[in-house]
C-alpha cells in the first residue's frame, strides 16, 4: 500500500516549489480568516481530526458523527450544528480527494447523483439574489448560502453514511442509530421533572413561544418542540419495524411507549399528525383486520394522551375556529380574527395569506432561499413548506421542491417492489415511505424543510435500502417475520 501510494504521488503533474508556494497561499488565508472568524479555527480542526480519523478509524467515526448529531441543536446559538455541517461537508471533501488521490474508489449510487443535482439547481437562488435577479437583493445574500450549505448538507449526510456499505450491516447500523435517542430523551425528561427556575438556560423552555411558553412544551436537545416531535415521529417508525423482525419484542414494545409519552409532552399537534399518519402508512400494505385494529388503536391511544391535558383540549378546539373546520369562517375573516384571539391556526392562514401575496409580485422565480421571514407579515418562518417553497423559489421553485419529494418517494416504491414482502428489507423500505409520507403531511402546517436533524437521520436510513442484508452475524434479528 506504502508504495502504490508514493507512485500515485510522485506521478502527480505538480513540482516541489508549486506545492511549497500553494501551502503557504492556503496556511497565509486560512490565517486571515481566523483573524477575521476564530470559529473557522474550530473547522479547520474539526475537519483535520475527521479526516485523520476516517482514514485510520472508518467506522467508527462515522458512527460516532451519526450519533452525536442529535444532541447538537440545543448548542444552536454558539453556531455548532451549523459548524458541524461544514466540517462534516469539508471532511467529506478531503476523504473523497484522500481516495482519488490514492486510486481508491468512494461508494456512490444514483440517487446521490439524484441528490447532489437537486443541491446543484438550488444554488441558482443563492447566484441570483445578489445580481438582482430575484425579489429581493444582495443583502440576503449571506442568508442564502447558509441555506444552501445546509441543504447541502443532506447529500453529504447520505454520501457519508453510504460508505460504510459493505463494512456494516444495515441491522447492526439501525441499532447503533437508536443511540441518538439517549441524550434528547434524557434532556426532556430534566425538562419535565425540573421547573423551569431551576433549568440551566440551553433548557430553558420559554425561548421564543410567545403564549405557548406557560404551556412548558419539551424539546429535548432541539431549538423547538416541533422539531423534536418530528425526530421522535421518524425513531417511531423504526422502533415499530423493530418489533415486527426482532426476536425479542418486549424492549422495543417498551421504546415505543416511551417515544408515543414524548411525543405527547411536546404537545405539537403536528407531531400527533404525523405519528398518526405513520401507523396506518405502515399497516395499511396488509389490509387484515388485526393489523388495522392494532394501528386504530395505537392512534386511538395517542390522540387520548394528547386531549387528556388542558392544552391539548384547548389545540383540538381551536381547530374549529378554522376555515377549515369552520365553513363559516373565510380567510377574510381569519385574518380579523387573529387579532382579536390567540390562535396558531390563524396565525398561519394569515401567515400564508401574506405569503401568497408577496409571491404574485414575482411568481417564476421568488425572492430567494431563506427570505420567506423578510416578506411575510409576521417576519416569522413559513409554517407551511409548500408556501415556503412557492414564494422563496417562484413556480420553478416549487417545481424543483416537489422533484426533491416526488424523487425521494418513487425511489422507495420502486424498491419496495423489488424486494420479498416478508423481510426485515421490504419492513424498512415501507417504513422509510410511510416516514416520508408522514413528513409530507407535516409541511402543510410546519417547517419540517427546516428540521435538519430529521433529514440527516432520514437520508441516512434512507441510504440502507439499498445495502446486502445478507444475515447478520449478531444474528439477533430474523430475516422471516415470526
Amino acid at each position: 500500500m506504502l508504495k502504490k501510494r508514493g507512485d500515485i504521488i510522485k506521478s502527480l503533474p505538480i513540482q516541489p516549489y508549486v506545492a511549497v508556494a500553494a501551502i503557504s497561499l492556503v496556511c497565509l488565508g486560512l490565517s486571515f480568516l481566523v483573524f477575521q472568524e476564530p470559529m473557522i479555527l474550530g473547522l479547520i480542526i474539526f475537519s483535520a481530526v475527521g479526516v485523520y480519523c476516517l482514514l485510520n478509524y472508518f467506522t467508527t467515526t462515522i458512527l460516532s458523527l451519526v450519533v452525536f448529531r442529535s444532541s447538537l441543536d440545543i448548542f444552536s446559538s454558539q453556531g455548532i450544528p451549523a459548524l458541524f455541517a461544514i466540517g462534516m461537508i469539508a471532511i467529506m471533501i478531503l476523504y473523497a480527494a484522500c481516495k482519488i488521490l490514492l486510486g481508491e474508489s468512494l461508494q456512490l449510487d444514483r440517487f446521490w447523483l439524484f441528490l447532489i443535482a437537486w443541491v446543484a439547481v438550488t444554488s441558482i437562488w443563492v447566484v441570483l439574489l445578489p445580481i438582482g435577479g430575484l425579489g429581493l437583493g444582495g443583502a440576503y445574500f449571506s442568508e442564502a448560502l447558509r441555506e444552501w450549505v445546509r441543504l447541502f448538507s443532506f447529500a453529504i449526510a447520505y454520501l457519508m453514511v453510504l460508505q460504510l456499505k459493505g463494512r456494516v450491516h444495515p441491522v447492526q447500523f439501525i441499532n447503533a442509530l437508536f443511540l441518538s435517542l439517549i441524550v434528547p430523551l434524557l434532556m426532556a425528561t430534566v425538562q419535565i421533572i425540573l421547573p423551569e427556575s431551576a433549568l440551566p438556560d440551553f433548557l430553558s423552555l420559554a425561548e421564543s413561544y410567545s403564549e405557548l411558553s406557560s404551556a412548558s412544551r419539551i424539546n429535548g436537545t432541539f431549538g423547538h418542540p416541533n422539531a423534536f416531535v418530528t425526530f421522535l415521529v421518524f425513531f417511531t417508525g423504526l422502533a415499530y419495524w423493530k418489533v415486527g423482525y426482532s426476536r425479542q419484542r418486549w424492549p422495543w414494545l417498551l421504546l415505543l411507549g416511551i417515544l408515543f409519552f414524548f411525543i405527547v409532552s411536546t404537545k405539537a399537534l403536528v407531531g400527533l399528525v404525523m405519528a398518526v399518519v405513520l401507523i396506518f402508512s405502515i399497516n395499511i400494505q396488509k389490509l387484515n383486520p388485526k393489523r388495522m385494529l392494532g394501528a386504530f388503536l395505537l392512534a386511538v391511544v395517542l390522540i387520548a394522551l394528547f386531549a387528556s391535558s388542558e392544552f391539548g383540549q384547548e389545540r383540538l378546539a381551536s381547530l374549529y375556529d378554522t376555515p377549515l373546520l369552520n365553513p363559516e369562517i373565510d380567510v377574510s375573516r381569519a385574518i380579523i380574527m387573529r387579532n382579536y384571539t390567540f390562535n396558531s391556526f390563524l396565525w398561519r392562514v394569515t401567515q400564508w395569506n401574506s405569503m401568497i401575496e408577496a409571491w404574485k409580485d414575482y411568481p417564476i422565480l421568488g425572492f430567494g432561499l431563506s427570505t420567506v421571514r423578510h416578506v411575510a407579515v409576521f417576519e416569522n418562518a413559513a409554517h407551511n413548506d409548500y408556501l415556503r417553497a412557492l414564494t422563496e423559489g417562484g413556480i420553478v421553485g416549487l417545481a424543483v421542491f416537489l422533484t426533491f419529494l416526488g424523487g425521494n418517494m418513487l425511489r422507495s416504491i420502486r424498491i419496495l417492489f423489488t424486494l420479498p414482502k416478508d423481510s426485515p428489507q421490504h419492513g424498512l423500505c415501507v417504513v422509510v415511505c410511510s416516514t416520508l409520507l408522514a413528513m409530507m403531511v407535516g409541511m402543510l402546517t410546519d417547517n419540517v424543510m427546516s428540521h435538519t436533524t430529521l433529514f440527516f437521520y432520514f437520508l441516512s436510513v434512507s441510504s440502507l435500502l439499498t445495502w446486502d442484508w445478507g444475515k447478520p452475524t449478531n444474528g439477533e434479528i430474523n430475516l422471516v417475520r415470526e
